[in-house]
C-alpha cells in the first residue's frame, strides 16, 4: 500500500502542475489576445479619426495631395489619388507603434481606410430653385409687376427628374412630380377638393437645403480662358450650324466688329476636352442647332447688369436629337450669372414653338422670357434638359380660360444628365459616396 500510495501522489502532484502550468499559458495568452485585440482596436480608431480630419482638410483646400500627422496616440499618412473636379479617392493608413501581440502580429498596428468623394454636376436636376418665388428684372434691373410673387404648380402642372427648392414649394390640387423631390421646408398645399394631393411618384423628403458655390462661375471662367474662349467687355451673338460651325457676330456697339463663320473647334483652345465658350462683361446671344459637348457662360460686370444669356428665334436644339436618340453625344450646358431670357419676337403667335435641348443653370436670376406680361400669345416652350435657377422663372401669364400672354411651358428631363454633364457645368459641394474600411 505505500508504494502505491507514493505513485500516487505523485501522479497527482505531476496532473496539477500540468494543470496549473496550462492554466497560467492559457492567462497569458488570454492577455496577449486582448492586449493585441485593444491595440488593433486603437489603430482602427485612429484611422477613422484620421481619415475625418484629412477629409476635413480637403473640403478646406481641394489642391491637397496628401500628409502625415499625429493623432490619438498614433500618425496617420494619407493621400488623394484619381484626382478630378468631380471625383477623388483618399487612403488613410494609420500606424500605432506598441509592444503587444507575439510572433509576426507583435509590434506596430496598421488600419487603412478608403473614401470616395464626388461632385455631384447640378446638371442632374430637372428642376431646382432657392425660391418658389418669381424674380423678374429686364436687362436695365428694372422688376416685372409679378415680381415676389409665389410660384404655384397646379393640377396639370407635371415636373420630370429630380425636383429640389431651398424653400418650399407651393402646391394646389394634384402637380405630378415623376422623380424624387427635396425642399428646405414642407410645402404649402391647397385642395382645391378634398381628394386632392400632390403627387410624388418616387417620394419627397424635406428639411434639406443644397448649397450653389459661387466658385462654380469662377471656376468655368478659367476654364473658357485656359481651354476655351473668353470673350471680355463686349456682347456675343453665336448662331450654332448642324455641321459643326458657328456664326459669331459682335456687335460694333460693344467690341470689335466680328461677323464670321468658323469651325466650333477651331474657335477654342482645346476642343478635345469640350468646348467651353464664355463672355465676360458682357451677354451672350444663341440661337441654331449645335453638335458636340458644349459649355456656354455669361459672367456680369460690376454693374450687375450684364451676363444674361438671350436665346433667339425657333431655341437651339441638337444636331443629333436627343429625343429621338439617348445616345446622342450632342449636349448642351447653359450658365448665366444673372437672367436666361426667351428673348420677345414679333413673328411669334399661339402656334409657335420655341424649342431649348440643354441643362439651364442661373445663378442669381432665372429663366423666364422677356416681357411675358407684355406680349400677346405667344405659344409653347419645349424644354428638354433641365433648368437650375435662383427664383422660379415665369414664361407667360394665366387666367380661368388658359394662356394670357407669352408662353406655355413644357419641360421633360434628359436622362443622360443623370449621370453626365458638360464640362465645367456647376457642381454641388463634395459629398462622400463610398467609405471602406478595412
Amino acid at each position: 500500500m505505500g508504494k502505491s500510495s507514493i505513485v500516487y501522489v505523485m501522479g497527482l502532484s505531476c496532473l496539477i502542475a500540468i494543470s496549473l502550468r496550462n492554466i497560467s499559458d492559457s492567462s497569458t495568452s488570454s492577455m496577449d489576445a486582448y492586449t493585441n485585440y485593444y491595440a488593433r482596436t486603437m489603430a482602427h480608431n485612429v484611422v477613422a479619426a484620421g481619415a475625418n480630419v484629412a477629409v476635413g482638410k480637403f473640403l478646406r483646400d481641394t489642391t491637397l495631395t496628401g500628409g502625415t500627422f499625429s493623432i490619438g496616440g498614433g500618425s496617420v499618412t494619407y493621400g488623394f489619388q484619381n484626382a478630378s473636379d468631380s471625383e477623388v479617392t483618399m487612403t488613410a493608413t494609420s500606424v500605432l507603434n506598441v509592444e503587444t501581440g507575439i510572433g509576426a502580429d507583435r509590434g506596430a498596428k496598421r488600419d487603412t481606410i478608403v473614401v470616395s468623394m464626388i461632385r455631384p454636376s447640378f446638371a442632374m436636376y430637372g428642376w431646382f430653385t432657392n425660391q418658389e418665388i418669381n424674380g423678374y428684372k429686364d436687362s436695365s434691373g428694372a422688376l416685372s409687376p409679378f415680381s415676389g410673387a409665389p410660384d404655384w404648380k397646379i393640377t396639370g402642372d407635371s415636373v420630370w427628374g429630380p425636383a429640389h427648392t431651398n424653400g418650399h414649394f407651393n402646391l394646389a390640387g394634384s402637380p405630378y412630380f415623376h422623380d424624387r423631390v427635396t425642399g428646405g421646408s414642407s410645402p404649402t398645399i391647397i385642395k382645391f377638393k378634398p381628394t386632392d394631393k400632390p403627387v410624388f411618384d418616387n417620394g419627397n423628403q424635406w428639411g434639406i437645403k443644397v448649397d450653389r458655390p459661387k466658385s462654380n462661375l469662377a471656376n468655368l471662367q478659367n476654364v473658357a480662358a485656359t481651354d476655351g474662349i473668353l470673350f471680355q467687355d463686349q456682347d456675343v451673338g453665336l448662331t450654332f450650324n448642324s455641321d459643326g460651325t458657328v456664326h459669331v457676330k459682335i456687335p460694333p456697339s460693344t467690341g470689335a466688329i466680328q461677323d464670321t463663320t468658323t469651325a466650333l473647334t477651331s474657335l477654342v483652345k482645346n476642343p478635345a476636352k469640350g468646348i467651353v465658350i464664355g463672355v465676360k462683361n458682357g451677354d451672350l446671344r444663341i440661337t441654331g442647332k449645335y453638335s458636340g459637348n458644349i459649355t456656354l457662360g455669361a459672367f456680369s460686370n460690376p454693374s450687375g447688369k450684364k451676363g444674361n444669356v438671350w436665346i433667339d428665334g425657333n431655341g437651339i436644339v441638337a444636331a443629333d436629337d436627343p429625343r429621338t436618340n439617348p445616345n446622342s453625344n450632342d449636349m448642351l450646358g447653359i450658365v448665366a450669372d444673372r437672367f436666361v431670357y426667351i428673348a420677345k419676337d414679333g413673328s411669334r403667335n399661339s402656334s409657335s414653338v420655341v424649342n431649348i435641348e440643354a441643362s439651364i443653370y442661373s445663378q442669381n436670376g432665372e429663366l423666364t422670357a422677356e416681357d411675358f406680361w407684355k406680349n400677346g400669345k405667344q405659344g409653347t416652350v419645349k424644354l428638354f434638359g433641365g433648368v437650375i435657377q435662383n427664383t422660379a422663372g415665369s414664361l407667360g401669364t394665366f387666367d380661368s380660360g388658359g394662356l394670357k400672354t407669352g408662353f406655355y411651358y413644357n419641360i421633360r428631363f434628359d436622362e443622360r444628365f443623370r449621370t453626365r454633364s458638360t464640362l465645367a457645368f456647376p457642381r454641388r459641394a463634395w459629398l462622400i459616396a463610398t467609405w471602406w474600411e478595412n
